[in-house]
């Protein structure tokens, strides 16, 4: 017959353990994942408007992967790519985006 063992592991539906978990990744990200260029999207109800920074660029206006703010009438939201060849396949992918810069 097979037996099983059985391993308790951490219940992560408690608050204090998602906040563990997720600050632990958000630091790894902060540490370990820098990118070479960052696409900037505004994000107005209607259309996007978005522009591609190196990361010399993207440094003093604080932006990393994931930062997310809010405007008068948009969000601005940035995203961390590899190579701007990648960051512009991304925004042709998109619709009512336009290219700025």
């Amino acid at each position: 017959a097979a037996s099983f063992c059985s391993l308790k592991l951490p219940r992560l539906h408690t608050p204090s353990l998602q906040l563990f978990y997720r600050s632990t990744y958000q630091s790894y990200k902060e540490t370990f994942m820098k990118y070479q260029f960052y696409l900037e999207q505004k994000l107005y109800p209607d259309h996007v408007l978005a522009r591609i920074l190196s990361d010399t660029d993207a440094k003093p206006l604080h932006y990393k992967d994931g930062y997310r703010a809010e405007g008068e009438n948009y969000t601005v939201l940035v995203i961390g790519f590899e190579t701007e060849e990648i960051a512009k396949n991304y925004i042709v992918a998109m619709r009512n985006c336009f290219l700025i810069g």
